[in-house]
């Protein structure tokens, strides 16, 4: 508007608007060129639907990129500088693969020397700011449209389905409606099992089948005679069963493998409409990611529905349209809802309904195939929602109340929508290594509290929590246990677990936000944030190295997980180290050792990597299964991990001697398997153990009674 659009550049706006350092390399951080993309494509979509008849059109044309202000009733338009950015073709490349953008900044950062610099930035240039408002009112535009399921909840009922045990899991109706399939435990030491529910008639759940085996994802066949689901049978393998309902013919349609780092991952499943083939996803090995096949009944063949892209934890959830020429599935475990051809991703590319999605729990077809209903936490509050979405996109509307925690969506035309209440609640428990010694409740949580980590000198326990209203960074004194909230990111985000600096003095942790994971340090002497990396895909597992000097982590950037370092204080770029896909690693006080867990059928491998040679050799091997994610801890020369021998609330405590190799048990951990897993932590000096303890956790069974008829 001044004539000065020569002095916007790429840089600056990066700085002033997305915080980012004065030595900003566009090279390596897009995020400027892929915000402004995804302005485009949301003014698109608005322009396409609700605002088509708008007098007032915003355009952002590609090449200048100067918006386009017209008034339709005039014929006039208005250009408002912006900076020249160049979409280059691995941007391009990375947002047509359904990767996410880089997350925003938006945390308070004004102590910071760098927020200093960027604010002298902000008060030499008032043209910078009239454009950068521009740039913001292109977004305040479109960001409401998303925003707007807040308002016009439907009425209705929910009313609760006796007769169900305590811990339910993937409804499912029958296809007349009468009866309800679901996984459940009827008590906390068993495996989930598959049981069948007369809803019509009343009366308890009846068990489908037999054995002790752990299984999940029960789904009719269309003529509501069968039941398939899915059985694990080893280590990383499920057979996928079907049998005849009120007979004993259990049948193995197929086997396949997920090599997952969660605990309670079971492979998507789902009965075609017409009755001839399942569909299911599967892995071909630990690095590669989680896909959706198509499995004929007739023949046992698997035909490839989707290829997800490398760098993405996979498509781990389906489910047919009514008619069985579309998929609904889910792409990554924090990731979106998209939908593909029955043809498969090859011939027809994907088509991604949701954006920004913290996590899809849960889908279902209604409306005669024109919606979907899906389980998800858009806001990130603590409590799950159900909300309804268009197949062919658009804006997702709540179905159920906010604050009531729903998930899990099954629907009939017969009986509505059955959904998932969870019931959650944990505590910090502290106790001895031995359980000759009674424990002692540390802190105690309605919300809930996860990932707990001592401090170097035991004296301090950081841990997350949503006690706030959404997930942010905590810290509690062992003598007070009046908790500390360290972070501030108001739901913009999701923090995950932490670690201590050596002398105690900073923590790291991952954040997630935008489908992206990136590293934050926290400073407790100055109570400062910084943003250590920036990518568009995930760093994940932060651990200091003995010295402090540098930060170990796990990375996708390369398209397949590794380990990389990067010095703490941020001082020089990350660096590559080892091709390993690891979720589970530690490093030895000495900074001689890399430790981390391979997990082998019926046995978990440790394995350690000198750090300088980069040679690794197998140290120990123990029975079962990893029981907790991300728990393995090194204090006084032990190494300690939890291991469990089979499905169920138990989990035992192993003890390594790193000098003599010797495995000996401690403490037993009860286990909470919704809607997190358990984290432990070990306090320095080897007395003290801490758990994120089960108060209270039931997944109960609801049926949502719509009065408005927006669910059919």
């Amino acid at each position: 508007m001044t004539g000065r659009a020569g002095e916007l550049k790429e840089t600056t706006i990066a700085v002033a608007l997305f915080q980012r350092a004065t030595d900003y390399d566009p090279k390596r951080d897009p995020i400027v060129r892929v915000h402004a993309m995804r302005v485009r494509e949301k003014l698109s979509n608005y322009y396409g639907s609700d605002g088509s008849s708008d007098n007032i059109r915003i355009e952002l044309p590609k090449g200048g990129y100067v918006p386009q202000i017209s008034d339709a009733s005039q014929i006039s338009s208005v250009g408002l500088a912006v900076p020249e950015i160049v979409e280059k073709a691995d941007v391009s490349a990375t947002l047509i693969k359904g990767h996410q953008a880089e997350p925003e900044n938006k945390t308070d950062l004004s102590s910071s020397p760098v927020s200093t610099a960027e604010t002298r930035v902000h008060g030499t240039n008032r043209f910078l700011w009239l454009t950068l408002s521009a740039i913001l009112l292109c977004v305040a535009l479109t960001y409401p449209l998303w925003r707007r399921s807040s308002a016009a909840i439907p009425s209705g009922e929910m009313v609760p389905i006796d007769g169900a045990p305590a811990v339910v899991r993937e409804p499912a109706w029958s296809p007349d409606g009468n009866f309800l399939a679901y996984a459940a435990q009827e008590r906390p030491d068993e495996p989930m099992h598959i049981y069948i529910q007369d809803v019509r008639h009343g009366g308890a759940a009846h068990r489908l089948t037999a054995g002790n085996s752990e299984e999940s994802r029960p789904v009719w066949s269309p003529n509501g005679r069968e039941v398939a689901f899915a059985r694990m049978v080893g280590l990383s393998r499920f057979d996928i069963m079907r049998t005849t309902t009120g007979q004993q013919d259990l049948h193995t349609v197929t086997q396949v493998r997920l090599f997952g780092h969660t605990i309670d991952l079971h492979p998507a499943l789902d009965w075609s409409p017409d009755g001839k083939s399942l569909l299911t996803c599967e892995q071909s090995s630990p690095l590669t990611p989680v896909r959706l096949v198509v499995i004929s009944l007739a023949t046992g063949d698997k035909r490839l529905l989707t290829s997800p892209p490398s760098l993405s934890s996979g498509d781990l959830d389906a489910k047919f349209s009514p008619d069985g020429k579309t998929i609904a599935f889910q792409r990554g475990g924090l990731g979106d809802l998209y939908t593909v051809s029955l043809e498969g991703e090859g011939a027809v590319p994907v088509k991604q309904l949701t954006s920004d999605n913290p996590g899809v729990r849960g889908i279902a077809w209604t409306d005669g195939g024109r919606s979907i209903l899906f389980g998800s936490q858009p806001d990130l509050s603590p409590a799950y929602r159900i909300w309804k979405i268009a197949a062919e996109g658009g804006h997702p509307q709540p179905v159920t109340p906010q604050g009531f925690d729903a998930s899990m969506p099954s629907f009939s035309t017969r009986q509505g929508l059955a959904l998932l209440h969870a019931q959650s609640a944990t505590e910090m428990v502290e106790q001895r290594l031995t359980n000759a010694s009674p424990s002692r409740t540390l802190l105690s949580s309605e919300a809930g509290a996860e990932w707990p980590r001592y401090s170097p000198d035991g004296n301090s326990i950081a841990f997350v929590s949503s006690r706030s209203g959404t997930q942010e960074l905590w810290l509690v004194r062992t003598e007070n246990a009046e908790p500390q909230q360290l972070t501030h990111f108001n739901g913009t985000g999701r923090v995950l677990w932490a670690s201590w600096s050596p002398d105690g003095q900073s923590i790291v942790f991952p954040f997630r936000r935008d489908g992206a994971t990136v590293l934050y340090t926290y400073s407790l002497q100055t109570g400062t944030l910084r943003q250590l990396t920036h990518t568009v895909h995930r760093h994940f597992s932060p651990v200091y190295s003995g010295d402090g000097r540098y930060i170990y982590y796990s990375s996708n950037d390369d398209g397949t997980p590794r380990i990389w370092r990067i010095r703490a204080d941020g001082s020089a770029g990350a660096e590559a180290l080892f091709w390993d896909g690891l979720m589970q690693f530690t490093v030895s006080p000495d900074d001689k050792w890399f430790y981390s867990v391979m997990e082998q059928p019926g046995n978990i491998e440790i394995v350690r990597r000198n750090i300088k040679t980069g040679e690794s050799e197998a140290f120990v091997t123990l029975p079962g299964q990893l029981a907790s994610l991300n728990d393995l801890t090194i204090a006084e020369n032990t190494l300690f991990l939890a291991t469990r021998e089979r499905a169920g609330t138990k989990a035992n405590l192993e003890l390594v001697d790193l000098k003599t190799r010797r495995i000996t048990k401690g403490a037993e951990i009860e286990l909470s398997m919704w809607p997190e897993p358990t984290t432990f932590s070990i306090s320095p000096r080897r007395q003290l153990l801490i758990v994120a303890h089960p108060k209270m956790s039931k997944a109960l069974l609801y049926q949502w009674l719509e009065r408005s008829g927006s669910v059919k």
